[in-house]
């Protein structure tokens, strides 16, 4: 199974990030044919992608 770097999924109509701030969920309007796939993850790793204030320790 390959991987393919810059496919074009669709553009993101909304994002809501969960009550922790640890997750988002995106709303995309396609520009694929989804029904080929049974699974789509899309993964940002990186602390500026959580809410700062979750970050903070002592509090």
């Amino acid at each position: 199974m390959s991987i393919q770097a810059g496919l074009i999924l669709g553009e993101i109509e909304e994002v809501e990030l969960d009550e922790y701030g640890l997750s988002q969920t995106a709303y995309v309007r396609p520009e694929a044919d989804f029904s080929a796939f049974s699974y789509l993850y899309v993964v940002e790793r990186g602390t500026d992608a959580m809410d700062p204030s979750l970050l903070e320790e002592g509090e």
